[in-house]
């Protein structure tokens, strides 16, 4: 009986070329590859691409690499158009030495044969590139020189090299780079550049402000001691071979597509959190035999998704090379849908600026789990591990863990505590937490427990020093006595007389 070739279903549809000379000759770019978009800094959208020449195959005159054409387009339903080109001629934005001699050392002159795009992003007025100074092409095995950091500050037109730098080493994981900004954060995934090393993909953070300064970013790694963790040194969070990777921050879920040399085929994945646990790999572009008839497209890598894709309308740049003929060698754009990684909430407004700031999904918050909602005389939005609460009062402030749970117990707002008017902070003896409300504290100590102080015992608590004087951390909730109320402290207790308004300490 004949074998019968099971070909995987693509999910991704065709939509147009986008280079080539009819599309992009205008500006000196007749092959080229890659096409990584980004969102620049004027709302315009820029598109970096690889070895450029004004011929539509490899090997012609005007090689540079790489190359910037910007674009309006936001209908991408009707294809992406390019409207400009960094330096008019599409000019090579970055210093590359073009030298194909592939000399054995990284360090010595003549050492760097093309200079390739990673990805970018815009933070405030500047947009970030990723590039890798290529040192060699001489088989899959594509060894790199140093991964580096640059930057524009007018929207792609001029660009500065910083000194930020991953220099490439044996076992090296980040040197391909994908990054995506989101709560404070800058996340960086990356992997080894070439398609045979099978050592899978980490991912690391840095706080926006200090992406050029390699020292800040951390790792998400596995230990035995701590688990998953960020500050350890980076586990692979998917293994195998890997090619370019694109990951962004769509409508609450994070998306990765990536080119699987396994698979031979441009996939996506989807998260609730960037250091969760990764979906099962849909095929989006399916690669296959030139001439195909069945879906696949021959030849295929790169997978970048455009910055105004929606989850239901996510649109990839896929490229394309027959290096038998040398054409194709251009880029392609395809649509497809991917599945939210779960519900989809929105948080916004002055809850959403404090969940930003607090580090979003990746703060001890965790993924919101509702919308918004109204409560009383302001608002409230649901998280993992608790609850941001605004009001026009107080403003937007968290509690979580055990204080949001006794908050809650307690009646939150309509308490007796009133509204947040802090977020969780350290104690200042270092060996406890409380929340700030309008009327009291909550406060938690491993030996004491979780109790709220508030009212007139709670002033009188401050008179003596709060947790930090000699009553320490309170050991109970305000409870009633036959003639008033009381709280019970490590050190004593503080009671109310309702007849006479009188405070009495132990």
């Amino acid at each position: 009986m004949p074998e019968i070739l099971v070909v995987p279903v693509a999910s991704a549809v065709f939509v147009k070329n986008l280079t080539g000379s009819s599309q992009t000759g205008a500006w000196g770019v007749g092959g080229t590859d890659l096409g990584l978009p980004v969102r620049l800094r004027d709302g315009r959208f820029g598109f970096f691409f690889g070895d450029t020449f004004e011929s539509l195959a490899p090997g012609g005159p005007g090689w540079r690499s790489p190359v910037m054409l910007r674009s309006t387009t936001t209908n991408l339903d009707q294809g992406i158009f390019f409207d400009s080109a960094a330096g008019g001629y599409a000019k090579e934005i970055l210093p590359n030495a073009h030298d194909t001699r592939q000399l054995p050392s990284i360090e010595a002159p003549g050492t760097e044969f093309t200079v390739i795009p990673g990805d970018a992003l815009t933070i405030g007025t500047r947009t970030y590139l990723s590039v890798m100074s290529v040192h060699a092409w001489d088989s899959e095995d594509w060894k790199t020189n140093f991964t580096y950091l640059a930057y524009s500050d007018d929207a792609g037109e001029n660009w500065s090299l910083s000194q930020a730098r991953w220099d490439n080493h044996p076992g090296a994981l980040d040197q391909c780079w994908t990054m995506e900004r989101h709560g404070g954060y800058v996340y960086v995934i990356s992997t080894a550049f070439g398609r045979n090393k099978p050592a899978g993909m980490i991912l690391r953070r840095v706080p926006e402000a200090q992406i050029l300064t390699p020292a800040a970013y951390q790792g998400w790694g596995w230990t035995e001691q701590t688990g998953w963790a960020w500050g350890n040194a980076p586990t692979p969070i998917i293994p195998g071979r890997i090619g370019e990777m694109c990951v962004r921050y769509v409508q609450g879920t994070w998306v990765l597509a990536y080119f699987d040399p396994e698979a031979y085929a441009i996939v996506t994945r989807t998260a609730a959190r960037i250091d969760g646990l990764w979906s099962e790999p849909t095929i989006q572009v399916k690669g296959g035999d030139w001439g195909a008839t069945d879906g696949t497209y021959g030849q295929i890598y790169g997978g970048y998704i455009h910055p105004a894709s929606t989850l239901d309308n996510l649109h990839l740049i896929v490229s394309q090379w027959n290096t038998a003929t040398g054409t194709p060698y251009h880029a392609m754009q395809f649509k497809t849908s991917v599945t939210p990684a779960g519900p989809v909430y929105t948080v916004g407004g002055a809850i959403g600026a404090r969940y930003t700031q607090l580090g979003a999904e990746t703060s001890p918050l965790g993924a919101p789990t509702g919308d918004e909602q109204p409560l009383s005389n302001g608002r409230v939005q649901d998280f993992e591990h608790g609850r941001i609460y605004w009001s026009a009062a107080t403003g937007a402030w968290e509690t979580y863990g055990l204080i949001a749970q006794k908050y809650l117990d307690l009646g939150g707002p309509t308490s007796p505590l009133g509204w947040p008017t802090s977020g969780e902070l350290g104690t200042p003896n270092g060996i406890g937490r409380f929340n700030r409300f309008t009327e009291g504290n909550i406060y938690f100590n491993p030996q004491a427990g979780t109790h709220c102080v508030y009212g007139a015992i709670f002033t009188e608590y401050g008179r003596h020093g709060y947790e930090g004087g000699r009553f320490g951390f309170p050991t109970t909730d305000e409870y009633a006595t036959p003639d008033g109320r009381r709280n019970d402290f490590q050190g004593g207790w503080i009671r109310w007389v309702s007849a006479t308004g009188q405070i009495i300490v132990s």
